[in-house]
């Protein structure tokens, strides 16, 4: 139950809520019922009847694409007696659950069921799907569950799209998606706090600072409004071209010259590479209180080499893969019980308390808002 030792000190939740069932199924009836979440790309609804399937906490979900070009979210669970209708992705001229053949069409309205004219009674008008809210920015696909009270998406995305300008970045003119799946034995929270510092990367990441100035008086930590953002410049020798192509990472050279982390709470999270154009979006799934999915896309522009893509992926899984293996060390310690909760956040996680500000204040009702913050941030010079 949540009583006085929940309460968050300095930005510092308790370790209970990283493994605690119940603050579990509060998280998914509190804020993953209530948020925009990831589910897909453009790209995977190109033609009417084109459709993806997903899943926002426990509830499954289904885009598609109708026959006037719009897309419609649903729940993608049957009204006779609660199947789950489409999987995967693919393409199809009605939603169909092969369970008891009830189908349903593109714009959710069931359009037949067997053996129902049987019962005079039947009326098929009063078994719709039930509608999501679902928006895009860029190639980008999101849905809400929370058609009445969602906050409009591009609001919150807060600065995030304008920083992807100002960097370089046009997400629309990046049209080859690569998708990626991984599961790890962790709270889906301990994700977030990990990409929302930096503090971590010289002895997680080592060899991380031959492609990014990791100095925090150089990097920029920035908070604004429910957003994590963290730029990391390139190096100085990758921008003076002594050596684009650090050992263990990949060409560095090209227009984009500042690295970014981002998170996007709840549990959204963005990153640009230096070098050439990208931008990956990864969705941190929460399975259970001690165990996620990680999903989603990186993009690049559709001419780009091939071997260059390779690489970048390369970069990417090894530092997924670091990312992974401390912090499946961290959920065993935190479910301990040793320790009550964190000993203390340093300046240079401000934004990891922001962000459990917000998961407290949800869960709690407390109305709480972190003050807009940036930090670090000095220019670099040759």
């Amino acid at each position: 139950m949540l009583d006085e030792k929940t309460c968050i000190t300095d930005g510092v939740i308790p370790y209970r809520w990283y493994y605690d069932p119940e603050i579990f199924e509060r998280e998914l009836k509190l804020i993953f019922s209530r948020e925009w979440q990831y589910v897909g790309h453009t790209g995977q609804l190109t033609g009417a009847g084109s459709f993806i399937t997903g899943k926002l906490g426990r509830l499954p979900v289904v885009v598609v694409r109708d026959r006037s070009g719009n897309l419609n979210a649903f729940a993608n669970v049957c009204r006779h007696r609660g199947a789950v209708i489409m999987q995967g992705s693919g393409t199809c001229q009605f939603l169909y659950c092969d369970y008891h053949g009830w189908s349903y069409s593109l714009d959710g309205e069931l359009r037949g069921a067997a053996q129902s004219s049987d019962d005079p009674t039947f009326d098929k008008s009063k078994y719709p799907l039930t509608r999501l809210a679902v928006d895009t920015w860029g190639p980008l696909v999101f849905v809400n569950p929370d058609r009445e009270c969602a906050k409009p998406l591009r609001e919150w995305l807060g600065p995030i799209p304008d920083l992807l300008v100002e960097h370089g970045i046009e997400l629309d003119a990046l049209m080859q998606a690569v998708e990626f799946e991984a599961f790890a034995e962790t709270n889906w929270k301990l994700y977030n706090d990990n990409t929302a510092e930096c503090y971590h990367c010289p002895t997680t990441h080592r060899g991380l600072d031959r492609l990014h100035e990791l100095d925090p008086k150089i990097f920029t930590r920035r908070w604004s409004g429910g957003c994590s953002l963290v730029l990391l410049p390139v190096a100085r020798h990758v921008i003076d071209g002594s050596d684009t192509h650090p050992k263990d990472c990949y060409d560095a050279a090209g227009p984009i010259t500042m690295g970014q982390f981002n998170v996007v709470w709840p549990n959204l999270q963005m990153q640009v590479t230096p070098g050439r154009p990208n931008f990956g979006v990864v969705s941190i799934e929460p399975l259970g209180p001690s165990r996620c999915r990680l999903f989603g896309h990186n993009f690049f522009l559709p001419d780009e080499d091939p071997t260059w893509i390779k690489d970048v992926l390369k970069y990417y899984e090894r530092i997924g893969d670091e990312d992974t293996r401390i912090l499946e060390r961290v959920q065993v310690g935190v479910t301990s019980g040793v320790y009550e909760r964190a000993a203390k956040l340093l300046p240079n996680e401000f934004l990891v308390g922001n962000l459990n500000q917000l998961t407290y204040a949800r869960l709690t009702g407390v109305d709480l808002m972190p003050e807009d913050q940036v930090a670090g941030g000095a220019i670099i010079t040759k």
